[in-house]
């Protein structure tokens, strides 16, 4: 153990701990620039999450009306027979066309009051005209 001990060499021993405490403190001063990094990149998923968000409320919202209005275009204008081969998204989707302008328009408003009936359920909407 002694000559070990004789060998090292105290400024040597100085100089590899300054080594040390310098390649520590180059971390230490690039920490936070790290967790700048890493916080934004957490800020830009959580906004990223909060807009998908968003559009999937605005699609989902769609395809309910969407299949609403369908659904009294199916009831309205279709027989007996072929209420049940079609929903009512398909309906205003691949046939909608077939039906006159009239028929549509009454449907979307009726579908639209039911709606807001819904939506609003205190307000009286019988005296708004069509």
């Amino acid at each position: 153990m002694q000559r070990f001990l004789d060998r090292i060499n105290i400024q040597d021993i100085k100089k590899y701990a300054s080594q040390i405490y310098s390649q520590r403190l180059s971390i230490c001063n690039l920490r936070p620039f790290r967790d700048t990094k890493t916080t934004s990149t957490q800020d830009r998923l959580y906004w990223f999450f909060k807009r998908m968000e968003k559009l999937m409320d605005i699609a989902l919202l769609l395809y309910a009306i969407g299949l609403w209005v369908g659904e009294e275009i199916r009831q309205e204008c279709l027989s007996k027979r072929d209420k049940p081969r079609y929903s009512g998204l398909f309906v205003l989707l691949r046939m909608a066309h077939k039906f006159g302008r009239d028929v549509i328009r009454r449907v979307i408003n009726r579908a639209f009051y039911l709606f807001m009936e819904i939506i609003y359920p205190d307000t009286r909407l019988s005296d708004v005209s069509s």
